[in-house]
């Protein structure tokens, strides 16, 4: 079935116990909120497999500054399409996607969250996003950690808090395509901790820290027509105890200190 939601704001805190289309009028006319220390705006559980979430904005209002936070969306054991959406003002994560999840993410505008904009971790989860943003979050524009991964395409991360774009489930494999990570405060992508990554034809530009890092043992990265330039140190560091697979066709220029720097032993690093 299919819910059809008026213009308006609603103070709401939902529950999907079955795989429903909610379907709003469009991002900002059809609001859903709710006070960050009572949930998640919307939860979607087990029992809804295949629901679908479109056409409005999603917020939290007030501030929780508590250990544990609720995301703006959670999606927790489940499958979920969540298309032509604004998530924002969350006190946790824009969208959590946990326990075994699988999240397909198109037309989604995540800011303004306290922690990461996505958040992918648990029971293999994976999260599909396409021509998506993460700005202006607190934490990360997206992080894959704890069997997490992603499959991102003409995507950007912007103006966050830590890094852009995180990877750091060990042993498996995200991929990161004509997308842009910029102006984050550390890095544009960071790939850690024995994840495997494909970065094909993304722009890392101008972030603080610089623009890729790949670090740690069993990490392994394949990389291909990138392009990191003007970063404020670095363009691309490599580990020396990680793995590049490829490297081809990848441009560093501009960056204001070293363009690009191959096995590294990052514990004398300044």
């Amino acid at each position: 079935d299919k819910v059809m939601v008026a213009e308006g704001v609603y103070q709401e805190s939902l529950e999907l116990k079955a795989a429903v289309e909610i379907e709003g009028a469009g991002p900002e006319k059809t609001v859903i909120e709710c006070v960050a220390e009572e949930g998640s705006v919307i939860t979607v559980g087990t029992e809804a497999k295949g629901a679908r979430i479109a056409g409005m904005s999603l917020r939290q209002t007030g501030i929780l500054l508590a250990e544990e936070r609720f995301p703006v969306v959670a999606i927790d054991g489940s499958d979920v399409l969540v298309e032509d959406c604004q998530i924002e003002n969350g006190s946790g994560h824009g969208i959590a996607v946990l326990n075994g999840s699988s999240a397909v993410l198109r037309n989604v505008r995540v800011m303004r969250c306290g922690w990461d904009g996505l958040a992918v971790a648990g029971g293999n989860s994976r999260a599909t996003v396409t021509d998506s943003r993460f700005e202006g979050n607190i934490h990360h524009g997206f992080d894959a950690w704890d069997c997490g991964s992603v499959d991102v395409k003409r995507s950007r991360c912007r103006a966050n808090g830590l890094t852009g774009i995180v990877l750091m489930s060990s042993g498996v494999k995200s991929t990161v395509e004509s997308s842009t990570s910029d102006a984050n405060r550390e890095l544009g992508i960071q790939v850690a901790n024995g994840a495997v990554a494909e970065l094909r034809g993304n722009q890392l530009l101008s972030n603080l820290l610089g623009g890729l890092l790949v670090r740690d043992p069993q990490t392994r990265v394949t990389a291909s027509g990138n392009r990191f330039m003007r970063n404020f140190r670095v363009g691309a560091v490599v580990d020396k105890r990680s793995e590049i697979l490829l490297w081809e066709r990848n441009v560093a220029t501009e960056n204001e200190g070293q363009q690009v720097r191959m096995n590294v032993d990052l514990a004398t690093m300044k």
